[in-house]
């Protein structure tokens, strides 16, 4: 079939064609190449690990690897007597190289040894990365070597550039919106290695094509440079650099401060960074379209110092949109399609406004850097090459910079003024490259550029939200993993707290929150065999804990929290959690805590988990098949595990999805009514009955006894109260939930959730779904291996009828 399409496109082929049909694969390239990042950053946050030295180590290595491509494919091209030819092949290799890693890199998590899974994963991605790399410098010398218009090959690289970003562009919304949801992430890459390897063929079938024009026609550049101004050429590859790593630290400041006025959904995520390869796609084509070379370092000065004050100008921006769209945006109201998409509308909304103004700027900058490459005597593949790979290594600084080093040490707000300075320099040094008096105006730009900064800039607070308003702010924490706030406001004649992560309340020390909080930690220890080594994932507020520190056969708790801001927010919260902090049994672990159990010989009596609600970006990975397959490794045989289920903000197909998955894993797991809004799914591993001895015995500690009737549990009949609790178990809960999907690494469809919003009922509220099926089937008592308790089958008909009133019409 190849051989066929071949054969028929085996006939002279013009410049112009040529170059088109360069331009639209290159473009499609793009589209593959943004998927690939997306859902290598997936995969690898599991096997590595969800936290920011994970997550900034994984962005750096796949820029390293399109660095080096970039260096070493200008080499290549410049040695390539048929550039179009070595780009199919290259592309081809992309295909290979991805679709392996796409494939390979999940099974890298029980890797037991570091050295062995952190190395393989490098070399999985940065061979892809590599050969993604160098396909800009071999298209670059594909396009501009066939002879044509002058004006042409001068706008080569930077219009490839511009389109291989709009491609970007559109693979970053299939992958974020539709892909991943639809086909799950080991499809999806195998779509994006078919995508490459269609480039590949495509590219070869144009070499063919092309093989019938003229030698001179066809003949490549005899070198990749004329006489070099090395000063001149060392200039324009800095200010790449420079360029570079501004805008890979700005693109984090800017995610930083817009998501707590969108939300930290997947899809905010997307609509994130598809505005910003959007900007950088337009800018671009500006400038490799309407820029000459010989006004380039004019152009390069002037676009700098105009980003310098729309950087600077973004706290005022976003307080600007915030009036213009004042309802904020967040997943948790979407339940139906209609819903979602205003959600979304709002979300690129905020995001356009904020982020498109810069980044036009800042996309105009690699043209403007490649052209004055090639005035200081590059050409074609080699200017875009070195200028492509100087970028790219500066992006590396930016990232590891921003994230690690002056998000911890100065904030959002600071790190954006900081940005903008740097935008200063740059602009002051191109204008060196500028001829006399344009210089001196580009200088007097940036000085009063410069003044602009200082009046629009503002104060320095951070970046709360709008979902704060009404609080006090007791604390800010604008650490390298999330933006945490502690706020409080008025309730009565006291007060209550919360904790915010990136402007979404997560906890807090209602009487509510409390109540589900505690059980969570109460509950798991009462129904195991030996709750002496427990673990806490996702401390919070540190309630789950303090009550677990209730239990003296507790002899050591870990709490393991991904952000290192818990250490400093816990204080706040002494009425709930009893400074636990101070426990001698206590260790605190900042770990991802899916990755903190695998691969170690610990086992544990109780695991708990109260993640981040499961729409959150990232937080599908402590709701999977295979999280609950670790946990159980990571627990003794008589241990017991419980996972927290929202009941608000879901809808029913969510809900059901999320108690089908645990007990996939638990088939003996019972679900547990925490409170109206709250629920929880126990199970213990060796899938055996709860032991009535061990909940008496758990029972008859005073500081258990104590806290459950704080939490308005029957003091003389605590065990029945505490077991009429638990609705649904086993085969009655299975029959509760039905058959349907379920939440798996490579299908993580919780975070997705738009997925299923057109299905009918599937948008149905969660927690009236749950009550009304646990109403129409009868409470089905938990299963114990002795006899139950007295009182516990009344305490399950006075827990049924007030599922029946709050269900009733």
């Amino acid at each position: 079939m190849v051989g066929a399409m071949l054969d028929r496109v085996d006939r002279p082929l013009g410049a112009r064609a040529h170059r088109a049909v360069l331009a639209t694969l290159f473009t499609l390239s793009g589209a593959s190449g943004l998927a690939f990042e997306v859902l290598w950053t997936r995969q690898l946050s599991v096997v590595l690990g969800g936290t920011h030295r994970s997550v900034t180590f994984v962005v750096a290595l796949f820029m390293a690897g399109l660095g080096l491509g970039a260096a070493a494919g200008t080499r290549l091209a410049v040695a390539s007597p048929r550039a179009t030819r070595t780009y199919g092949l290259v592309e081809l290799g992309i295909a290979l190289a991805a679709g392996l890693a796409t494939t390979i890199l999940p099974r890298l998590e029980t890797v037991s040894s570091d050295v062995i899974r952190v190395g393989a994963a490098m070399l999985l991605v940065l061979a892809p990365s590599a050969l993604m790399g160098a396909t800009f410098p071999v298209v670059a010398t594909a396009y501009a070597s066939r002879v044509g218009d002058d004006r042409a090959d001068e706008q080569g690289p930077g219009l490839l550039y511009a389109l291989n970003t709009a491609g970007a562009v559109v693979g970053c919304l299939l992958t974020g919106f539709l892909a991943i949801g639809v086909l799950g992430l080991r499809a999806t890459g195998l779509a994006g290695a078919a995508l490459n390897a269609l480039c590949g063929l495509g590219a070869l079938a144009l070499s063919r094509a092309s093989r019938s024009t003229s030698p001179a026609s066809a003949a490549p550049e005899p070198t990749a440079h004329r006489a070099v101004d090395r000063p001149a050429l060392a200039l324009a590859l800095g200010l790449a650099a420079a360029a570079g790593c501004v805008a890979l630290a700005e693109e984090i400041f800017w995610v930083r401060a817009l998501l707590p006025y969108v939300n930290s959904s997947t899809y905010a995520f997307s609509a994130i960074l598809a505005t910003y390869l959007l900007g950088l796609a337009l800018g671009a084509a500006w400038a490799a379209t309407r820029v000459s070379p010989a006004r380039a370092a004019i152009a390069l000065s002037a676009v700098q110092a105009a980003a310098a004050a729309a950087v600077a100008a973004t706290p005022h921006l976003l307080r600007v949109v915030d009036v213009l769209f004042p309802q904020y945006v967040g997943v948790q109201r979407a339940r139906t399609l209609g819903a979602w998409l205003g959600t979304v509308a709002g979300v690129f909304g905020k995001t356009s406004l904020v982020l498109l103004p810069p980044t036009l700027l800042l996309g105009a900058t690699v043209p403007l850097c490649i052209a004055l490459a090639g005035r200081a005597g590059l050409r074609g593949g080699a200017r875009a090459g070195l200028t492509s790979a100087f970028n790219t290594v500066g992006g590396i600084v930016g990232t590891v910079a921003a994230g690690l080093v002056v998000l911890p040490a100065v904030g959002v707000v600071r790190g954006i003024q900081l940005a903008a300075a740097a935008h200063l320099a740059i602009a002051v040094a191109a204008a060196s490259a500028a001829p006399g008096v344009r210089a001196l105006r580009v200088g007097l730009g940036s000085a009063a550029a410069a003044l602009a900064v200082l009046v629009v800039t503002g104060d320095a607070a951070p970046f709360a939200g709008r979902v704060a308003e009404g609080w006090r702010l007791l604390l800010t924490d604008e650490g390298p993993q999330d933006t945490t706030t502690v706020v409080e406001r008025p309730l009565g004649r006291g007060r209550t707290r919360g904790i915010l992560s990136n402007g979404v309340m997560y906890a807090g020390d209602s009487i509510s929150s409390r109540r589900y909080m505690s059980l969570l930690g109460h509950l798991p220890a009462l129904l195991s065999r030996d709750p002496s080594a427990a673990m806490v994932i996702c401390v919070g507020t540190g309630t789950t804990a303090a009550a677990l520190a209730a239990h003296p056969a507790v002899r050591s708790l870990e709490l393991v929290d991904i952000s290192p801001a818990v250490h400093r927010t816990l204080p706040f919260f002494v009425d709930v959690n009893r400074s636990v902090w101070r426990d001698p049994r206590v260790r605190f672990r900042e770990a991802d805590g899916r990755r903190f159990m695998v691969g170690r010989d610990r086992r544990y009596g109780v695991i708990t988990l109260e993640p981040p609600p499961p729409r959150m970006a990232g937080a599908a990975s402590l709701y999977t098949l295979e999280m609950y397959e670790r946990a159980r490794q990571a627990l003794t045989d008589g241990g017991t595990i419980a996972q927290w289920i929202p009941l608000h903000g879901m809808t029913a197909r969510e809900t059901f999805m999320l108690v089908r998955t645990f007990q996939r894993v638990f088939p003996s797991a019972a679900l547990f009514l925490l409170t109206d809004d709250e629920a929880a799914v126990i199970a213990r591993r060796d899938g055996r009955g709860f032991s009535s001895a061990t909940l008496a015995a758990g029972l008859s500690a005073p500081a258990v006894a104590r806290d459950l009737r704080e939490l308005g549990f029957d003091g003389d009949r605590l065990a029945a109260a505490v077991l009429a609790l638990g609705v649904a178990q086993g085969v009655a809960l299975r029959e509760l939930v039905g058959d349907g999907p379920v939440v798996s690494d490579d299908r993580p469809l919780i975070e997705h959730f738009a997925v299923g919003l057109g299905a009918g009922g599937a948008g149905d509220d969660g927690r009236l779904a749950l009550l009304r099926a646990v109403a129409s089937r009868g409470v089905t008592p938990v299963r114990m291996d002795g006899e139950r308790p007295a009182g516990a089958d009344e305490a399950a008909a006075a827990l049924h009828a007030r599922i029946a009133r709050l269900v009733a019409p």
